[in-house]
């Protein structure tokens, strides 16, 4: 009781408040209504819930004030979240159970219970350095080593945490320069004013700085970084197979350790992904693929996201059939609807594509049910559901007007096929030209552009077209950077598909 006692008087006399979180025990309470409106997306803006709560405008008084409280209930139960819950890996459990823990010893060490502190801080040590929480080590070693210094005056065992605590700060200094290098590597590739080839250039300096590194720490969080950079170099300078075994390296790292690194695994097989897809190793990706898709509870994002590469690699092996079934099997599973905004618009995009498949007769034998979810796709709804991704110039946006394209002549709407053709051929003048990483959408949106110059005549478009074709031929998918976002489904494979219905 020695341990607990000291604990209880201070909360005893401090008299703490009742704990206020959010609950589902009382179905009637406000808060729980609200709670429940907001994650079922029926409230989406302040407006919105201002009118459903009080019939007001956001900035009447009782709504910000509800707001207020609304949000440190939130904050409150965020402490009470169940770590054990499924959907977490037994690695995330860990950690979150050791940021609560942590905390509670800071709280005490605050209060002036720092014998408490301490001891409670020496047995969260040894989980800490199970699981690699290098900033929650150097922390509680910095507690146990401030009492040892100042009650117990062991100085042998002080000269031991003194040494763990520097080797652990080093360990810590050496995570943040991985982490800032790949931050400053993001950072530069959203500037889209900044050259990709320079920038893959600058991050191959990054990777060759850190790689000697890797031998001194064993750190997952460090190896993680370091693996980041240098698979974000190679990417950048189109060097897929190095990419590939970087991510093979990491991946052999992480499985090494005596917990499950899912965030380690899954990110670095989506650049395996990446490569795969570019140098169009199919059987690796399919395998890659499916070892991602065990490490993830089924509805979760990931899990969503490593369907629709899934998606992705099937439309790239003429697996038209495949892809369906996969894109069924997703918009079916009732999380769907919860997934982020953008995740949603990238999947439209994918069911624009294969509305164009089913309308040219590529994907039969399925159910009438699921033919019917695609088949009421809606092209102005279609547009209008993807606004955050048209912003996307040089990414999803080519891949919108495409399909456009190609519904519009698989419906034999040539008229505005045409309307979208002149659209863009300024827009394939600004942004895609031989310089820059969509040379390839230069090549076949040129080719399309000869569509409408020869009446949509089959025998004279592959004749006009035929000199863009054979740029498009030279310049290979190993040459592009970043081309999964463009190529739904491939440029060649696309051209072949379009002629065949003129």
């Amino acid at each position: 009781m020695k341990d607990i006692k000291p604990v209880v008087d201070f909360l005893q006399e401090h008299r703490m408040q009742q704990v206020d979180v959010l609950t589902n025990e009382d179905n009637e309470s406000r808060y729980a209504a609200f709670f429940e409106k907001v994650s079922q997306r029926e409230l989406r803006t302040d407006t919105e819930a201002a009118a459903y709560l009080f019939n007001s405008t956001p900035s009447a008084p009782r709504f910000r004030k509800f707001k207020s409280l609304f949000k440190k209930k939130l904050l409150n139960t965020l402490l009470f979240v169940n770590e054990a819950h499924p959907r977490f890996p037994p690695h995330t459990r860990a950690t979150i159970q050791l940021e609560r823990e942590h905390c509670a010893i800071q709280l005490l060490q605050h209060f002036g219970l720092l014998r408490i502190a301490s001891g409670m801080a020496e047995k969260l040590l040894i989980r800490a350095r199970k699981y690699e929480a290098t900033a929650i080590c150097r922390s509680l070693l910095k507690i146990i080593k401030h009492e040892c210094a100042n009650v117990d005056g062991d100085e042998k065992k002080y000269a031991e945490l003194q040494q763990e605590f520097q080797e652990f700060y080093a360990l810590e200094q050496a995570e943040n320069v991985a982490l800032g290098y790949y931050e400053d590597i993001r950072l530069k590739f959203i500037n889209t004013s900044v050259s990709r080839r320079d920038l893959g250039k600058q991050a191959l300096t990054y990777g060759k700085q850190l790689a000697p590194m890797l031998s001194n720490y064993e750190s997952c969080f460090f190896h993680f970084y370091t693996r980041l950079v240098q698979a974000s170099a190679h990417l950048l300078q189109r060097d897929y197979a190095s990419v590939i075994k970087v991510c093979q390296c990491g991946i052999e790292f992480f499985k090494s350790k005596p917990f499950e690194y899912h965030r380690g695994l899954t990110t670095l097989r989506s650049f395996i992904l990446i490569g795969c897809i570019q140098l169009k190793q199919y059987d690796t990706g399919w395998q890659v693929s499916r070892e991602s898709l065990q490490l993830h509870e089924t509805g979760t994002r990931n899990w969503f996201n490593t369907i629709r590469i899934q998606l992705h690699l099937a439309l790239h092996c003429k697996e038209y059939s495949k892809a369906f079934d996969l894109f069924a099997s997703a918009r079916k599973h009732r999380k769907f609807r919860t997934l982020p905004e953008r995740d949603q618009q990238v999947w439209n995009i994918y069911e624009a594509y294969l509305y164009f498949l089913i309308s040219i007769g590529q994907i039969e034998d399925k159910s009438i049910e699921d033919l019917q979810a695609v088949n009421r796709f809606r092209f102005h709804k279609f547009l209008n559901s993807t606004t955050t991704l048209q912003q996307d110039k040089k990414g999803y946006n080519i891949a919108i007007l495409i399909v456009q394209i190609l519904i519009f002549i698989a419906d034999n709407k040539h008229l505005k096929a045409i309307d979208r053709i002149e659209a863009i051929s300024m827009y394939c003048y600004r942004h895609l030209h031989k310089e820059n990483d969509l040379y390839r959408a230069n090549c076949f949106i040129k080719a399309v552009l000869e569509l409408p110059k020869a009446g949509f005549h089959k025998a004279a478009s592959i004749r006009k077209a035929s000199v863009h074709l054979k740029k498009l031929n030279n310049h290979s998918t190993e040459q592009a950077v970043y081309n999964h976002e463009v190529e739904i489904l491939p440029f060649e494979d696309a051209w072949s598909i379009l002629v065949m219905q003129l």
